[in-house]
C-alpha cells in the first residue's frame, strides 16, 4: 500500500509539473521534455517515444526518443510511410514478439525493448500525436502504472489542443483568410521590423504595392466565387517570385504589397516587379473561359521614399495609382512630384462630390446631322462641371476620376434622368430632336440596378425609348460576352438605341458586332481628324462603315471639321455625322434657339417648294 500511495503521489507531482509548464506556454518542445523525463520516472517504463504529427504536412513528424534514466533525449525528424498505422484514440495497443513496422516501435526496439505499448494522442483536429513506452524483458506495468500513462497521454493532447486553439487564434489575427497571406497588421509589423534594421545597417528596402486591373470587373460579370479563385491564384504566383526573406501580404480586396529587403539597388526592386508582372500574365481559366491577368504596380524604396511605414506604404501607392491612370498593366518607381498629382486628385474627388450636392453638372448638345441631305438627326448629351473656383470643366478633366472613385453611377444616374428631362421639355415645345445621345461607362452597365434605372427615368420623365440612344465605350466589348449580351439584349428590348463608341480604338473585332442588338456604330474623332490623306484613317473609316452597313447597321462620324472630311465621308456611304463643322456643343438654352432657327429654315424651305408647286410659279 505504501509503494502504491508513493508511486500516486509521484503522479501527481510529476502531472502537476507537467501543467505547469502547459500553461507557460512556450512551446510543445518544453512540454514535451516534461513529459518523456516523468513518463519514464512514474510509470516505470524502460523507454518511451513520443510521435508529433506535423498539422500542416502529414506525412511528415518529429520522433522524441528517451532510454533510460537519462535526462536527455533524441529528437529525429521522419517521413511517415504510406502504411503507417493509424490506432483509434483512447486505445492503447501493445505491441509484442516481432516488433511492427511503426515509427516508435522501430526507434524503441533499436534501443533494446522487447515490449512496446503505443497509446494514440487525440487533440481537437483528430489525432496529432503517439506516446509509446518501451519494456525490456520480463518487464510488466501494472493497472496503476497503465492508469498513470493514459493521464500522461491525455496531458499531451490536452497540450496540443491548446496550441492548436491558439495557433488559430494567431491566424486569425495576422493572416488573410481567403489567400493564407499575411494580413494588413502582420504585414505592418513586418514593415516596421524590417525599417528599423534597414535604418541601422544602411541597406536598401523595397515595397511594391500591386492593385489586380479589372478586378471588379471580373467580380461583377464571373460572380465572387469566381473573384475568390483569382486571387488565391495571385496570391500563389505571387509567393512563387519571392524569396522566403521577403514577405508578400493581401492588404484586402485586390491589393497585394511586397516588402523586399536587402536590396542590392533600387534597380533589383523593378526586376523582380516585372518577374511579377511576367508571373500573374500566365492564362488561368475561371467559369471555362480563359482569362489573362495584369496589374498595376507602384515601387517605393527606403530609404529616399521615407523611412517609416505609412510615409513607404503612401508612396508606393501612389505610384500605383500613377501606373493606373497611366494604362494600367505597368510598373512605376515614385518620384516626388507624384504626391503633388495625388493630393490633386483627392481634391478633384471631394470637389465631384460636392458638386453633385450642389447640381453643378450641365448637359451640352452637339447636334448630329444626315450627311444625305443634311437633316438633324439628334443630338448627343455632354456633360460639363461648372465649378466656381475653375470655370467649366470638359469631362476628359473628371470622368476619369469618378470612375475610379465609383462617382460615375450616382454622375451617370443624374445624367441620364437630366437628357430624359430636357427631352420632355422640347417636346412640350414642339421642337424635340429626333433622338438624344448618352454617353455611358463601363461602369455603369456593370450595375445590376442600370437596366431599372434606364426604365425609371423613361417612366419618370415620359420620354419615349425610341428618342434615347444609349452609347457605350469598346471596352465593354471585350468582357464576358454572355453578361454583357444579356444586358444590352435587356436594354434593347425598352426600345432604346445602343451604340458603340469611339470605335476602331479597340481591339475588338468588327464581327463581333453581330453579337449584340447595335444599331450604330461610331468612327473615333483621332481617324476623322486624319481624313481624307492619311491611308490608315481612310481604311479604318471604310472598314467601319462597310461592316457596320453589312450587319444592318448605322454610322456616325465624330469629329467632322472640314468640308474635305463630309464629303469623303459621305463618299464612303456614312450615315451620320457631328462635329465643329456643322456645330459645337451648347447648353440647353443655346440648343433651343438652335432647334427653332432650324425649325424656321425648314418652314421657309417647305414655303418656297409650296409657291413653286403653285400655277406660274
Amino acid at each position: 500500500m505504501g509503494q502504491q500511495l508513493t508511486t500516486q503521489l509521484a503522479a501527481l507531482t510529476a502531472l502537476s509539473e507537467v501543467d505547469r509548464v502547459i500553461l507557460d506556454a512556450r512551446g510543445i518542445e518544453h512540454i514535451v521534455d516534461a513529459l518523456m523525463t516523468s513518463i519514464r520516472s512514474v510509470v516505470g517504463c524502460d523507454g518511451a517515444a513520443i510521435l508529433l504529427i506535423d498539422g500542416d504536412d502529414p506525412d511528415n513528424a518529429r520522433l522524441f526518443i528517451g532510454v533510460g534514466e537519462d535526462a536527455t533525449h533524441q529528437i529525429e525528424r521522419i517521413c511517415l510511410p504510406q502504411n503507417y498505422p493509424v490506432e483509434e484514440a483512447g486505445s492503447t495497443v501493445e505491441l509484442t514478439g516481432p516488433i511492427l513496422h511503426h515509427p516508435c516501435a522501430a526507434a524503441l526496439a533499436k534501443r533494446g525493448m522487447e515490449r512496446v505499448i503505443i497509446q494514440p494522442v487525440e487533440s481537437t483536429a483528430g489525432m496529432a500525436a503517439v506516446m509509446a513506452l518501451g519494456l525490456r524483458v520480463g518487464k510488466e506495468l501494472s493497472p496503476d502504472q497503465q492508469e498513470i500513462a493514459h493521464a500522461f497521454a491525455g496531458r499531451l493532447g490536452m497540450a496540443l489542443a491548446n496550441l492548436e486553439r491558439e495557433q488559430r487564434l494567431y491566424q486569425q489575427a495576422y493572416y488573410d483568410p481567403l489567400t493564407g497571406l499575411p494580413n494588413r497588421q502582420l504585414f505592418k509589423d513586418r514593415l516596421d521590423h524590417e525599417l528599423v534594421r534597414t535604418g541601422r545597417s544602411g541597406e536598401l528596402l523595397g515595397l511594391l504595392y500591386i492593385d489586380l486591373d479589372q478586378f471588379k470587373h471580373i467580380n461583377d460579370t464571373l460572380g465572387h466565387a469566381a473573384g475568390d479563385e483569382l486571387l488565391r491564384t495571385a496570391a500563389e504566383r505571387l509567393r512563387r517570385v519571392i524569396k522566403d526573406t521577403d514577405t508578400v501580404a493581401r492588404l484586402g480586396g485586390d491589393e497585394f504589397v511586397v516588402i523586399l529587403p536587402q536590396l542590392a539597388s533600387p534597380e533589383s526592386a523593378g526586376r523582380i516587379a516585372e518577374r511579377i508582372m511576367g508571373e500573374l500574365a500566365e492564362p488561368l481559366r475561371l467559369k471555362q473561359r480563359e482569362h489573362t491577368l495584369s496589374a498595376s504596380i507602384g515601387v517605393a524604396i527606403s530609404p529616399q521614399d521615407g523611412t517609416v511605414a505609412e510615409e513607404l506604404i503612401k508612396n508606393a501607392d501612389t505610384a500605383m495609382y500613377r501606373a493606373k491612370r497611366r494604362g494600367r498593366n505597368r510598373v512605376l518607381f515614385y518620384e516626388s512630384f507624384m504626391n503633388t498629382r495625388a493630393l490633386e486628385r483627392n481634391h478633384l474627388e471631394t470637389g465631384l462630390f460636392r458638386a453633385l450636392q450642389a447640381r453643378q453638372f450641365v448637359m451640352h448638345y452637339q447636334p448630329q446631322v444626315q450627311l444625305n441631305g443634311g437633316a438633324l438627326a439628334g443630338a448627343e448629351a455632354l456633360i460639363r462641371w461648372d465649378a466656381p473656383e475653375r470655370g467649366q470643366r470638359g469631362p476628359a478633366e473628371f470622368l476619369p476620376v469618378a470612375e475610379e472613385s465609383g462617382l460615375i453611377v450616382q454622375i451617370g444616374n443624374w445624367a441620364l434622368n437630366e437628357v430624359c428631362r430636357q427631352y420632355t421639355e422640347w417636346r412640350r415645345q414642339g421642337a424635340a430632336p429626333p433622338r438624344l445621345a448618352l454617353n455611358l461607362s463601363a461602369e455603369q452597365l456593370r450595375q445590376r440596378e442600370f437596366l431599372e434605372s434606364v426604365r425609371n427615368a423613361l417612366l419618370r420623365w415620359d420620354m419615349p425609348a425610341s428618342a434615347l440612344e444609349l452609347e457605350f465605350p469598346e471596352t465593354v466589348l471585350l468582357g464576358d460576352l454572355e453578361r454583357t449580351g444579356g444586358v444590352l439584349a435587356a436594354l434593347a428590348e425598352t426600345g432604346v438605341r445602343l451604340a458603340v463608341d469611339d470605335f476602331g480604338t479597340g481591339v475588338s473585332s468588327l464581327s463581333c458586332l453581330r453579337h449584340f442588338p447595335i444599331q450604330l456604330v461610331k468612327i473615333d474623332r483621332s481617324f476623322t481628324a486624319a481624313l481624307p490623306t492619311d491611308p490608315d484613317a481612310i481604311a479604318v473609316a471604310a472598314a467601319v462603315v462597310s461592316m457596320a452597313r453589312s450587319l444592318g447597321k448605322q454610322s456616325v462620324a465624330e469629329g467632322v471639321e472640314t468640308d474635305a472630311q463630309r464629303e469623303h465621308l459621305s463618299a464612303l456611304g456614312c450615315d451620320f455625322a457631328q462635329g465643329y463643322l456643322f456645330a459645337k456643343p451648347m447648353p440647353a438654352v443655346e440648343f433651343s434657339r438652335y432647334l427653332g432657327l432650324r425649325s424656321a429654315q425648314n418652314e421657309s424651305v417647305s414655303a418656297a417648294v409650296e409657291e413653286l408647286r403653285q400655277p406660274g410659279g
